[in-house]
């Protein structure tokens, strides 16, 4: 059972990437809305890709934004980036519920949106990462992967609470108050979200491990920071590899209802809406359990398995969306949701524990970021781009399977603990 400093702390931290996620979905959520008001093509087509190009634009900044708020976080304390972070973050979100339409402004509207993506992502950078060292600092060894996997409660719980909230306005509002302001309302109430993380935030304390490496003045100089990290390259790399199956695994997920929208995909959106959230809700329950596990039994033989399972379903996963019968597809999809959730549970501790305490945050923060930014830049519009051109969305089944396939292979470079 979790004592109850724990549990507040958990609260705490998960609320950032709450909020990170849940704009994220929303964005995949209303870009069919988003791509017909700030974008002109003949193409329906053209216009949703082009509203998840300035989707992909936004998370190129991430890796910049984690590599600086990870220098400022080794330096001056994970506390100080926590509270500033979820602050910047919440701003652009906020405005992007206030941006003028192409029908008002012409391609300007396009262009604050994508400055607004970007000024998200670069606190978001830091966000998940410091999420991770925060709680794995914190906890006690026996329960580092327990604890360590509540960072990725935070996305899941964010993804459910979008999909809850689009959910009710596409069931209850009419079409033409969706358009012109039921997509806004929800990066507002997004952005005013961020006030209840500040105050949260601003009670933590600062993790055991960093005010010990203070007190013994071994703290990172930001000006030697780009040569210990070069130190490091190899597990920033291996850090890199662990994380592509986690990342892409969730945006597959979350891409089901916008291959709906270019007519990939064979069920209802609200069947859709209504297969994922339960899911969604399976994972937030698992990963935890997985987590312990973990600490009990180790971590690679476990990841190694689903990563394995994975493989082996991905094809059968997406096939299923193409016209088999709904309890196929929610089982397919429940296997699926079970062997991912070994990843967003074990892998933030896995990576953690690649770095020692002086350079955790940056080096955490360029692993993850690194490979977050370039997949989910890449796999949304390649994803719609592969499955309309091919007329099937069983092409997405490839990609799965090469991520899993490369984390795979890399947790054989690493010991296990």
């Amino acid at each position: 059972m979790l004592q109850k400093k724990t549990r507040s702390l958990i609260s705490s931290i998960t609320l950032g990437s709450t909020l990170e996620w849940y704009e994220l979905i929303l964005y995949i959520y209303w870009a069919p809305i988003i791509s017909q008001l700030f974008f002109c093509s003949k193409s329906d087509l053209v216009e949703l890709i082009d509203a998840l190009l300035v989707f992909s634009i936004g998370f190129l900044a991430r890796p910049i934004g984690g590599f600086i708020f990870g220098l400022i976080g080794d330096k001056y304390g994970r506390k100080k980036v926590f509270v500033f972070s979820i602050v910047i973050m919440s701003i652009p979100t906020f405005c992007i519920g206030f941006i003028p339409l192409y029908a008002e402004i012409g391609y300007w509207s396009g262009i604050l949106l994508a400055i607004c993506r970007i000024f998200q992502n670069l606190p978001a950078g830091g966000e998940l990462p410091g999420a991770i060292c925060y709680l794995y600092e914190s906890a006690a060894p026996r329960n580092k992967k327990f604890v360590t996997s509540f960072s990725l409660i935070g996305p899941t719980l964010g993804s459910i609470v979008a999909i809850a909230e689009c959910t009710l306005m596409k069931n209850y509002m009419s079409h033409e108050f969706l358009i012109n302001w039921g997509w806004r309302l929800s990066f507002i109430f997004g952005g005013l979200l961020g006030l209840l993380g500040l105050l949260l935030r601003s009670r933590l304390e600062e993790t055991p491990s960093f005010i010990q490496l203070k007190e013994n003045r071994l703290l990172q100089k930001i000006s030697h920071a780009s040569e210990t990290i070069w130190k490091h390259k190899k597990n920033v790399i291996k850090g890199f590899c662990f994380s592509v199956l986690e990342i892409v695994g969730y945006v597959m997920l979350a891409m089901i209802p916008v291959l709906y929208n270019v007519k990939i995909v064979s069920f209802d959106y609200s069947e859709h809406l209504l297969i994922v959230s339960i899911m969604l809700f399976l994972s937030f329950l698992l990963m935890p359990i997985f987590g312990k596990l973990g600490d009990k039994f180790g971590s690679l033989k476990m990841l190694k398995w689903s990563a394995a399972g994975i493989i082996v379903i991905s094809y059968p996963l997406y096939r299923t969306l193409t016209g088999a019968p709904l309890p196929i597809t929610v089982i397919t999809i429940f296997i699926f949701v079970v062997l991912i959730s070994v990843h967003f549970s074990l892998i933030p501790s896995l990576i953690a524990q690649l770095f020692p305490t002086s350079v955790r945050y940056t080096g955490v923060g360029l692993s993850f970021n690194l490979c977050d930014s370039i997949l989910v830049s890449l796999v949304p519009p390649v994803a719609v781009f592969f499955a309309h051109s091919w007329g099937t969305i069983a092409a997405c089944s490839i990609i799965l399977s090469i991520a899993a396939l490369i984390s795979y292979i890399s947790f054989f470079f690493i010991k296990d603990d």
